[in-house]
């Protein structure tokens, strides 16, 4: 079972008004790893590339942590609608089927409240992802035998299928 996002978390970006902060974290693992041939086509992706070149991190496990944080706006503009349209694009590297470049992905979303001022709304789009966790077996110290894995496979994606259902 691959991990997926949430749809209230896809909406919640979509019904903002714009972003004002983004944090990442990209691993190193991933960047190393097949990060040259993936490409979302965002700016800050190009950015954290031009780590790869610096000698020796190739052979070390590393992490590139970006954040970008715009000052406590009092009205939208070009700047949250340019954060929001990096924020789509690396969307896309949170996806585990891209090698796990990013591990850590959040966002603070603007929405309009009655009164025209705007409020911040923070999002994590890794820990908004639905994953499952069960119990195998009797005990810590217990052999599992094929029909407790099976089981607990089961048992995981009923509470997966009815975690979809629900978000």
């Amino acid at each position: 079972m691959q991990p997926v996002l949430r749809r209230n978390a896809k909406e919640r970006l979509e019904e903002s008004v714009g972003v004002s902060r983004i944090t990442v974290r990209y691993l190193g693992s991933g960047l190393s790893g097949g990060f040259d041939e993936y490409e979302s086509g965002s700016k800050i992706d190009r950015a954290v590339k031009g780590t790869l070149g610096i000698e020796g991190l190739s052979d070390a496990d590393y992490s590139v942590s970006l954040g970008i944080s715009l000052k406590r706006p009092k009205a939208v503009g070009p700047a949250q609608d340019a954060l929001g349209k990096e924020l789509r694009k690396l969307l896309k590297d949170v996806d585990p089927q891209n090698n796990g470049v990013i591990d850590k992905l959040q966002a603070s979303v603007l929405h309009e409240k009655d009164d025209s001022k705007l409020q911040s709304e923070p999002i994590d789009f890794i820990r908004d992802r639905i994953t499952e966790t069960v119990e195998f077996g009797e005990d810590d110290d217990s052999l599992l035998t094929d029909s407790d894995i099976e089981a607990g496979v089961a048992k995981a994606i009923k509470a997966f299928k009815e975690t979809i259902r629900n978000s």
